[in-house]
């Protein structure tokens, strides 16, 4: 079965039913306690040894986003870099309900002929010629 995954447990009551028919609702973090991301290489570690308790499919489960942002961000970044893709859940508020969104690495070349854009729906976002990282002019 897929998972919805949450970061942290929410401080605030939030209406989650609708994540239902994305899959079982996972706390990456239960206890809340969020490892602090400004040692990388520990918060990287400690992501990596919850996805693998969790048994985490990148292709299947989604991230929700709800929560603090800057983890959110942080952690959605790690995961794009180690598996190409990430799958979303975003609250859509005009229709009050989660929609899914995948964002794709690819190695195919873009249409500026830059390779390893980033695909978001479908947007491209082509790779810096320079820096071979994802930038919007």
């Amino acid at each position: 079965m897929s998972k919805v995954i949450l970061l942290e447990p929410l401080k605030r009551a939030f209406d989650l039913s609708d994540l239902d028919k994305y899959g079982e609702l996972v706390v990456l973090y239960p206890d809340g306690r969020v490892p602090s991301f400004f040692n990388q290489a520990a918060f990287t570690v400690k992501l990596a040894l919850r996805l693998r308790e969790i048994s985490f499919n990148p292709d299947k489960d989604h991230l929700v986003i709800l929560g603090r942002s800057t983890y959110i961000l942080v952690t959605a970044l790690l995961l794009l870099n180690e598996f190409g893709v990430l799958n979303f859940l975003i609250f859509d508020a005009p229709y009050e309900r989660y929609s899914p969104f995948t964002i794709r690495r690819s190695d195919e070349r873009s249409l500026s002929g830059d390779k390893k854009a980033v695909r978001a729906g479908n947007l491209e976002v082509p790779a810096n010629q320079e820096t071979g990282r994802n930038t919007v002019a």
